[in-house]
């Protein structure tokens, strides 16, 4: 198989999928609750693993060799913005990335965004508000990451939640329990036809074809 193919197909599904585990495991808390979790879960970790990058990147002065020359200035943007691939924002200040971090950061503000769209869609009881809420939070992830990767990879969160609805509704539906060859066959097409179409990089909210990328994970 082609490397580039399969840097596709495996890009298609890598990150999302833990968006979609997430929904899955989905329980209507107190926002509050859902924040103190957070932080101490996801925040926390977050803060650990940068001051260990940190410390690594130190290690220049000792070991050139080993990693990319210390800069304060640059940490101190890569840790505040958050984001898992660098940028240059409009004013034209650039911003270093984080790395593979910058998933706590977005699993962090991602549950934040879907309780509250849990919430407002109970409060409005209306059927097909969660979806609507859904629906309009991905078309801005896309649409403003032409233009800017926004802190925190926010970009990315307002994707994820198409992946955090299709975990909520597995479990609601037991779809795991009724999960059949035809659905299976079906979403590996769909994967497929997906990674023949281009990539799709979800912590920057890219893909060439948004329809589709979306479409994949959550049949899978």
């Amino acid at each position: 198989m082609d490397q580039v193919f399969l840097g596709k197909v495996l890009f298609a599904v890598n990150v999302p999928v833990f968006f979609v585990l997430s929904g899955y495991l989905f329980k209507e808390k107190k926002l509050s609750q859902v924040i103190k979790g957070g932080f101490f879960n996801l925040i926390l970790p977050y803060v650990f693993s940068a001051i260990l990058i940190a410390l690594i990147e130190q290690a220049y002065s000792i070991f050139p060799s080993w990693v990319n020359e210390f800069s304060a200035k640059d940490f101190v943007k890569e840790v505040f913005y958050g984001i898992g691939t660098s940028t240059v924002l409009p004013n034209k200040l650039a911003i270093p990335a984080i790395g593979a971090i910058w998933f706590l950061l977005a699993m962090f503000c991602g549950n934040i965004l879907f309780t509250l769209a849990f919430k407002l869609s109970n409060r409005m009881n209306k059927q097909g508000t969660l979806e609507f809420l859904v629906i309009i939070m991905v078309i801005a992830g896309f649409w403003t990451s032409k233009y800017i990767q926004l802190p925190w990879s926010l970009n990315a969160v307002l994707v994820s939640q198409s992946f955090y609805y299709a975990g909520y509704m597995i479990r609601k539906y037991d779809l795991v329990e009724k999960a059949n060859l035809s659905l299976a066959s079906i979403g590996l097409i769909l994967w497929m036809i997906s990674a023949q179409s281009g990539f799709f990089y979800l912590n920057t909210a890219f893909a060439d074809n948004r329809l589709l990328a979306v479409l994949v994970v959550v049949i899978l």
